[in-house]
């Protein structure tokens, strides 16, 4: 968040150009970045505990006591720390509208890593996926995928991402349809994957680009359409069999065996 207390308009912005333009020409302007809205507002209103001891307060402009506070819609504003893959996680796209919103408390509490061993039925197959990218964003970039069912298990899968588009998001994607072609049509499975950005496409996602013609709500033709059209073709085929296919998030290199082991295989492949 972006932080101006002397400027055109003094409030919290959410991104660095809207608040750049706050402080151009403006003389002697004061602002600050910060980690949270809290800090970022205190520091608006000359309270936060960074400013300078005996600094005096900028002098207040006729109805400053109230600085704006200027909120920009879901998604354009900078990513939280903890964003993955370029992803962040605390924005969903609303099944209904199609447009990007935040997600609720009770949404958030639900993205948080649960036990690794998944459903109680013994009956659901337990599959890691991963993807990695060297050079990921250049034209040298050379991707792979890895699937991880257990150790010593024949189905454990490392292979080339194949294609000419060669991207980490593309890597993560393939590898789920890869754990899909392999896992039997009429067995459930439970696929981990440390994506959150593969697993919202496939299970939230594609409900308003479906509806949209494959279009973002920004009118953009949807990125890795071609596999997750894939997947979704894999997961209506299985539910016709009965079969359940689930997905959970688990942090990358945060401490499950098998994620590692999926995140080798990728970079084998």
């Amino acid at each position: 968040f972006y932080a101006v207390r002397r400027g055109h308009e003094p409030g919290v912005y959410n991104d660095w150009p809207s608040a750049q333009k706050q402080i151009a020409g403006f003389q002697k302007a004061r602002h600050k970045s910060f980690q949270t809205r809290y800090e970022a507002e205190e520091f608006v209103r000359a309270l936060s505990p960074d400013v300078t001891a005996g600094e005096p307060a900028a002098k207040k402009r006729k109805g400053s006591e109230n600085a704006t506070l200027i909120e920009l819609p879901a998604g354009l504003g900078p990513l939280p720390p903890d964003a993955e893959d370029g992803f962040d996680h605390t924005i969903t796209l609303d099944p209904q509208t199609g447009l990007p919103r935040k997600k609720t408390d009770a949404e958030l509490r639900s993205l948080r890593a649960v036990s690794r061993e998944g459903p109680a039925s013994s009956k659901v197959l337990q599959i890691w996926t991963d993807g990695a990218c060297r050079a990921n964003g250049t034209a040298n970039a050379r991707a792979g995928v890895g699937v991880f069912f257990g150790p010593n298990d024949n189905r454990n899968l490392a292979e080339k991402l194949p294609g000419e588009r060669q991207t980490n998001q593309r890597a993560e994607l393939t590898a789920i349809k890869r754990a899909l072609d392999i896992c039997p049509m009429n067995q459930s499975c439970f696929i981990w994957s440390d994506s959150k950005y593969a697993i919202q496409c496939v299970t939230v996602w594609f409900q308003a680009w479906e509806r949209n013609n494959w279009k973002s709500s920004k009118g953009k033709a949807v990125d890795n359409k071609d596999i997750i059209e894939e997947i979704l073709s894999r997961i209506r085929d299985r539910e016709k069999c009965k079969a359940k296919t689930q997905f959970e998030w688990v942090k990358g290199h945060g401490g499950s065996e098998e994620n590692e082991r999926a995140d080798k295989l990728a970079v084998k492949g």
